[in-house]
Parts: C-alpha cells; sequence; structure tokens
C-alpha cells in the first residue's frame, strides 16, 4: 500500500508534468482552485486519509436558516450596507466562546486594532454548524444571502457552456497517469459552476461597496472574492489561521504560480511558518504573532497532572489515530489520557460514538467535551498525542509535549520532529515511558507564535 508521502510526490509530479496549474476548465483554473481537496479525494482512493464528514445534518441546518430568515434576508443582509471605502473582514466561521461571548480568535486582533486606530470596518460573517453565534452588532453582518443568490444563479452562469475536446482528453489523460478516477466531466463543470455563481456574487457586492481593504481568514475558502477583489485592484490580506508546510498545497506554491487567486499580503504568527514556499513575496509578509493565544496563556496556572496525556484527533486521521490507540493501548496503560476530538468530530455521531464506546471501556481514558476548553487541557496535561493538528504547535505554548503518531500525515511534521528529537510511536513501538521534563522550547515559541 502507498504511503502518504508516495501519494503527495505523485500527485505532484502529475500536476506539474501536464502544467495542470495553469490549465483552464470553462475559464477557471479548476486544479489550482481545489488543489487541497483534490490532493485529499487522491489520498481517499487509497484509503490513506479519511473524507471529511459534515459539521451539522441538513435539518438542523435549515432550522437555523429559519430561525434567523429575517436577518438573513434584510437585517444582516450585507447588500443593504450604505457606507463605502470601508474595511471589509471575511473572518472564520468556526467560533470560539471567550468570556460568554462567541469569538473568532484569529481575527479578534485585527478588529481591536482597527477600533482602537478609528478605521470603519464591516465583518461578512459565515454561520458556524448553521447558526450565527456572534453578538449582534452593527459592524457585523451574514454572507448567507450571498450564498442564496449564488446557489441561484449557479444553474444558469454556464448554460450555454459545453465542455470542449481538449478538456475531455485532459481528464482523462489526468486519471490514466494517476490510475485512478479523480476527475470527471461532471466534477470539473461543478467546480467551476461554483467559482463563477460566487465569483459573480462577491464581485457585484464590491463593486457596490468600494472596500479600501480586504482582510480573509483561510484564504482558499474564498478563491472567487479574491479574484474578483484582484481584478478590482483592491488588496487582500490572509490572516493566518492554522498550520502552514509544504504538505499543504493552498499553501506550497511554486514561484511562477498565477498569484491571482490568492491574497497579495499575509499577516504570519511567527518566522516558522515562512519556510514553505509562500505565494507571497518577503516584502508582503508580516510577522504579528498570535495575540490570542499569547494573552491566554496568562489565565492557566501549568499546574501539570502526573502522568497525563491529552489525544488530538482531527477529521482527515481520525479513524486512523482511534484504531491505532486500539491496536496499542497497553502503551498508555499508565497515562491517564484526555481524548480531544475535532470540533467537527463532535457532529460526527456514529465515531464520537465509537471514541466515547472505547474510552469508557478504560478507567484512564475520558472524553473531553467539545465545551472543555483545549487550552486549560494542554496546560493541565504534561504530554500531547497527535499527528498534525494545529493544537500540537500550541501545546508547545503550555509546555505541553507534544508525541507523534506514525500514521498518514506525519509528514508534515518531519522538520519539527527532527529538530527536537520529539517521541514518534509507530506499530513497532514496545514502549512508552515518557518523563516529563521542561525542555527549552522559548526560542522555538517565539519562531511558532512571536511569544517570549
Amino acid at each position: 500500500m502507498k504511503t502518504f508521502r508516495q501519494l503527495f510526490d505523485d500527485f505532484r509530479s502529475v500536476e506539474e508534468n501536464l502544467g495542470l496549474l495553469n490549465c483552464n476548465f470553462f475559464g477557471v483554473k479548476v486544479w489550482l482552485f481545489k488543489r487541497q481537496l483534490l490532493l485529499n479525494s487522491y489520498c481517499n482512493k487509497f484509503d490513506v486519509l479519511e473524507p471529511i464528514q459534515a459539521d451539522v445534518n441538513k435539518k438542523k441546518k435549515t432550522f437555523f436558516v429559519l430561525k434567523q430568515l429575517g436577518d438573513i434576508l434584510w437585517f444582516k443582509n450585507p447588500l443593504r450596507i450604505s457606507t463605502t471605502n470601508e474595511v471589509l473582514i471575511f473572518d472564520h466561521n468556526r467560533k470560539k466562546k471567550v468570556n460568554g461571548e462567541f469569538i473568532d480568535i484569529y481575527s479578534y486582533d485585527l478588529i481591536d486594532r482597527l477600533k482602537s486606530n478609528k478605521i470603519s470596518f464591516k465583518v461578512l460573517e459565515r454561520p458556524f454548524k448553521g447558526e450565527h453565534l456572534t453578538p449582534d452588532n452593527s459592524n457585523r453582518y451574514f454572507q448567507d444571502f450571498l450564498v442564496l443568490i449564488s446557489i441561484l444563479i449557479k444553474p444558469f452562469v454556464l448554460w450555454n457552456k459545453a465542455i470542449t475536446k481538449k478538456d475531455k482528453d485532459m481528464i482523462i489523460q489526468v486519471n490514466t497517469e494517476l490510475g485512478v478516477n479523480l476527475l470527471s466531466k461532471q466534477l470539473i463543470r461543478s467546480y467551476a459552476l461554483e467559482f463563477w455563481s460566487k465569483y459573480y456574487c462577491y464581485k457585484y457586492l464590491l463593486n457596490r461597496l468600494k472596500p479600501s481593504r480586504i482582510y480573509v481568514v483561510v484564504h482558499y475558502a474564498y478563491t472567487p472574492l479574491i479574484v474578483a477583489a484582484n481584478e478590482l485592484e483592491i488588496d487582500v490580506t490572509e490572516i493566518q489561521h492554522g498550520t502552514i508546510d509544504r504538505f499543504h498545497l493552498s499553501y506550497n506554491y511554486p514561484s511562477d504560480l498565477d498569484k491571482h487567486y490568492v491574497p497579495k499580503f499575509f499577516e504570519c504568527w511567527g518566522s516558522y511558518w515562512i519556510n514553505t514556499p509562500l505565494p507571497y513575496s518577503e516584502d508582503d509578509i508580516e510577522i504579528t504573532g498570535f495575540s490570542y493565544l499569547e494573552r491566554s496563556l496568562s489565565a492557566y496556572t501549568f499546574e501539570k497532572t502526573p502522568k497525563s496525556l491529552v489525544v488530538i484527533s482531527q477529521g482527515a486521521i481520525g479513524r486512523n489515530l482511534l484504531e491505532f490507540i486500539k491496536r496499542n493501548q497497553y502503551l498508555f496503560e499508565h497515562y491517564l489520557v484526555i481524548y480531544k476530538l475535532h470540533p467537527s468530530e463532535y457532529f460526527n455521531i456514529s465515531f464520537y460514538n465509537e471514541v466515547l464506546e472505547f474510552c469508557e471501556s478504560k478507567s484512564n481514558f475520558r472524553v473531553a467535551t467539545n465545551e472543555e476548553d483545549l487550552y486549560a487541557v494542554l496546560a493541565s496535561c504534561e504530554f500531547t498525542l497527535g499527528v498534525y493538528s494545529t493544537a500540537m504547535y500550541e501545546a508547545i505554548a503550555f509546555n505541553c509535549i507534544p508525541c507523534f503518531v506514525d500514521i498518514p500525515g506525519i509528514d508534515s511534521m518531519k522538520e519539527l520532529i527532527d529538530r527536537y528529537s520529539f517521541e514518534v510511536l509507530s506499530d513497532n513501538t514496545k514502549t512508552f515511558d515518557l518523563n516529563y521534563k521542561k525542555l527549552d522550547l522559548d526560542q522555538l515559541k517565539r519562531d511558532l507564535f512571536g511569544i517570549g
């Protein structure tokens, strides 16, 4: 069976040999638009990574939409914004409850800076689990209406366009080179429809509001917006929200790639992250630190429970990680283990129940609730176990020593593991006896998050 690294190299080789990053389908560089998603789908076909599960079921989503219909259609409709020349912020849809309020921890500091400098701005948010949880204020609007319009116009944006023979031949060639049916005419068309329907809505909005600048969290969730903004010569800045490495193809860009599909500027947590060949020039990267994390550190006592370990699960490798722990559960007999799922995994009922059943069968395991503060868990535990989650890096800020599992995705952490000789567990590991000690991680904390 092929490893993730082998599949990654095969994928990159085919995209380079066939020039897929500059290949247009229906006027869209579809491979560039959906590059990371296509890599994940390719790996899924070899059972190397797992498909990401939906966060919320359709019935709940419909309920939330109906509940907030007045805001979506009228009160929080961004097309009703009457002011122009403001900063627009497209924040992260996943919110964290802090001091009784739900906030986006990645753009929170930016909003404070804008307020301090008396710069006018608007936040355009997507729903979190189908619902808008942030406090109601005059600066915040919902993107739902734009999404609704994009869905309504989607059947018509390519109504007179047919896929060309050249495109069909390319699809066949890609599938032949990769050895699996990754692309299809229907898939290519659906991606192009998604791009153009969103592009037209965003471009109309930008022409109407004429923003002075745009900030986005997760740039690859806003590619149509970014293309429209670049065409209108509106500067776009991305705010870092998670890990960046050479295996994350939304950031690993060849230098000659079309920059119209990415923001011009990047606000980065620390110097560690710019070792990846990013789509930004050095002059366009600003190291800002991760202010929310730094402020949070003062709230915890760092009283470590002896022999305590927190498992950090995540969607793409969650089942592989669980199966590894089941196979090698004897390694953890002398540890107090807290199993922390990714926020989306709590809504995958079958997987959540499987984790819960396993942990309840072990006297030294427990499952952390979705409401339980991850930072509080990290501050109280000596070790963390996982693969490549952002929380594996955040653990370092809390003096929670990371240990890694040798399953698909571990390649992303190779540089960190080699540099600090962190423990890596595999099915060949016979003993697991870590002695907690406060490693000198101060420089790494500065490099990662600007802390210290």
